[in-house]
C-alpha cells in the first residue's frame, strides 16, 4: 500500500501536466467486454477451502483490506 500510494504520486505528477497541456489524449475504452462488478459484501471474504490455494491467495489479496477473509 505504502508503496504503491508513493508510485501512484510520483506517476500524477509526472502525467498530470502533460495531459492538461495536451500532450497526452485520452481515449474512451472499447464498449466490447466490459463486465458489471457487483458490490462486494462482507460474506464475499469467506474462504472456501474448496478452492485452489492459488484461488485462495487472490481472493486474501483482493479484499485486503475491506471486507477481509475469515473462515470458519
Amino acid at each position: 500500500f505504502d508503496e504503491l500510494s508513493e508510485l501512484g504520486a510520483s506517476f500524477l505528477i509526472e502525467t498530470l501536466p502533460r495531459f492538461f497541456s495536451g500532450e497526452l489524449i485520452s481515449q474512451p475504452q472499447p464498449d466490447e467486454g466490459v463486465t458489471y462488478a457487483s458490490m462486494i459484501k462482507k460474506q464475499d471474504g469467506e474462504l472456501n477451502f474448496s478452492l485452489s490455494a492459488e484461488a485462495l491467495e487472490w481472493k486474501i489479496r483482493a479484499f485486503q483490506p475491506w471486507p477481509g477473509t475469515y473462515t470458519e
